[in-house]
């Protein structure tokens, strides 16, 4: 009974595998105009949209990068972000608020890293968030895995808010003298010339990428998503067996690390600095080369299920899903 309430309201029937799931896959492309991400405190607004990116799930830390003419988040103020679908409303469709825990200066550009003291989100009747949490605490009886880590409740609700926004998916190729790794991400984002991401510290490839420095970032269409998926299964392995992938694979230009034949463009990076927050490493790296592969497709994306909700209960089509 509770689940059919749930589905009833999110707007349509959902499958049975979907509706326990905080986060749907999509085609729409993270780089539109008609998303925005606004920061705001006291002093100033600024638009982060492509200046923002997650790089800890646990405590929840966001990293923003603030450039010499912009104001600095100070601690004792007060700084949100808001994530807007323009195309819908002017109004907030998810509200974090943030809490200033560390400062990083590079060449530039000033990182700041926050973590999360509250979070609204209007995408959800109150009557959906409770209700997902009882299929996650079922969930979580039914499954108890050593090697995942536990999130606060707060921590979970906000990083609902924070794929109101499509976050893009992502291929990572790393390799170094124990073989290569390639598996999916989503926790990577732009700041202002830097590329930063956040892989949970359990993952063999923190090692890895750590000693080469080198990484290959490949933007995948949406109609790979079940190929990305299964690739997520190597995660837990020290190196893969390239024959075994099924898929072609080139050379990138500068690192010659093997990258998807099928990628929309690929980005090559070096690793600068790492740093440990919580329960994942963070690396901020510097891009070295951007390769267009000529693919006009619609990139993989993930959006937070009551998004799709809302966006189903306004009848917007012209998207997929699953």
């Amino acid at each position: 009974m509770l689940k059919n309430i749930f589905l009833r309201t999110l707007g349509r029937s959902l499958p049975e595998s979907l509706y326990a799931r905080n986060f749907i896959a999509t085609d729409m492309d993270w780089k539109d105009s008609r998303f925005q991400t606004l920061f705001r405190n006291d002093l100033q607004i600024l638009d982060v949209t492509r200046n923002l990116s997650v790089v800890s799930l646990s405590p929840f830390t966001i990293a923003i990068g603030f450039s010499d003419t912009e104001t600095k988040a100070q601690p004792q103020i007060r700084s949100q972000i808001e994530f807007r679908d323009l195309s819908q409303s002017t109004k907030s469709l998810g509200v974090i608020h943030l809490q200033h825990t560390q400062t990083i200066s590079m060449p530039q550009l000033t990182i700041k890293f926050f973590e999360i003291l509250a979070s609204q989100n209007y995408c959800a009747w109150f009557v959906h968030e409770l209700l997902l949490e009882v299929f996650e605490w079922r969930a979580r009886r039914a499954i108890r895995n050593p090697f995942n880590f536990r999130m606060t409740r707060r921590d979970a609700k906000a990083i609902m808010v924070i794929y109101t926004c499509p976050r893009p998916v992502y291929l990572i190729s790393v390799a170094d003298d124990n073989g290569l790794q390639l598996f999916p991400m989503d926790l990577v984002g732009s700041l202002n010339g830097y590329f930063l991401m956040g892989l949970r510290l359990t993952s063999p490839a923190v090692p890895a990428m750590q000693r080469s420095k080198k990484i290959a970032i490949s933007s995948i269409p949406y109609d790979r998503c079940k190929l990305a998926y299964e690739l997520g299964k190597h995660h837990k392995n020290e190196k893969i067996d390239l024959t075994k992938l099924g898929i072609q694979l080139n050379s990138s230009l500068i690192f010659k690390l093997p990258v998807p034949s099928f990628a929309i463009d690929v980005r090559e990076v070096e690793v600068l600095s790492t740093m440990t927050i919580g329960s994942h490493c963070c690396f901020i790296t510097k891009p070295i080369k951007d390769q267009s592969m000529g693919a006009s497709q619609h990139p993989l994306s993930h959006i937070q299920l009551f998004y799709y909700g809302f966006l189903k209960r306004r009848a917007v089509t012209g998207y997929q899903y699953q």
